[in-house]
């Protein structure tokens, strides 16, 4: 709900691209809040992707990943709805009460992400596939016991390291990292705004989805690859010499 509500926010203000970093800092901020009130009960499991990577590299048992990826695109879709109608007079306002998903008052971008029009959908899942890399590597890092974070910080770690990415990389096409949280909320905009929020840009509604799991599962085992498991060698390396 913080994010559709940040991008309908920014949206309604400015459509310019100076309403870029609103959005980076808005979301950003809503995954913080979003740690914090679920870090003693899921484990702060928010994201589909996570939820996979944690079950193949951190135990988390299998059984509790479709539940939780079901409970996440619910959030999601009810958090669209809540968000639209505390916004739906200031978007009439703003679009004249026609919902376009494209244009200079187009306002579908606050429940789902679409690319730019001179953006291909090769190059949106380029983007969206490295950021969500990015993502679950830096997620990997800021949990992993053996680093320095400590769990008190962990929300503003998480909140800060998606704003960083989507500064970095959410420009072209958004920074929908979080599979459950795009489909869900675009299947809320569809009541609004048509069968055309799928069907868009060559169907472009498989991409964040794919997307993101490929990019997230790459940046899971980069971080076994080269973190946990070159610390093992280490250690081994350490214990050799230990024994002599």
């Amino acid at each position: 709900m913080c994010a559709s509500a940040n991008l309908t926010s920014t949206v309604n203000a400015s459509n310019t691209q100076s309403t870029w970093l609103n959005s980076a800092f808005g979301c950003g901020f809503g995954l913080m809040l979003g740690v914090c009130v679920t870090g003693g009960i899921s484990g702060s499991i928010l994201n589909p992707v996570v939820a996979v990577v944690f079950a193949l590299f951190r135990q988390l048992p299998w059984i509790r990943v479709p539940v939780y990826i079901l409970a996440e695109f619910i959030g999601a879709f009810i958090g669209a709805i809540l968000a639209y109608i505390c916004f739906a007079h200031s978007l009439d306002a703003f679009d004249g009460y026609n919902r376009q998903i494209t244009g200079p008052y187009a306002t579908a971008g606050a429940f789902g992400s679409f690319p730019r029009p001179y953006i291909g959908n090769g190059a949106a899942f380029l983007s969206q596939a490295v950021g969500a890399g990015m993502l679950v590597f830096g997620i990997f890092a800021i949990t992993d016991p053996m680093n320095f974070p400590s769990r008190s910080t962990t929300p503003i770690a998480v909140g800060l390291l998606l704003t960083g990415i989507a500064l970095g990389f959410g420009y072209p096409a958004g920074f929908p990292y979080n599979a459950a949280l795009d489909l869900g909320s675009r299947c809320a905009a569809a009541i609004w705004y048509g069968r055309n929020v799928f069907t868009y840009h060559g169907s472009y509604t498989w991409v964040p989805v794919v997307a993101s799991f490929a990019g997230g599962i790459v940046g899971a085992t980069a971080y076994q690859l080269f973190v946990v498991s070159k610390r093992s060698l280490i250690d081994g390396e350490q214990d050799s010499v230990a024994a002599f």
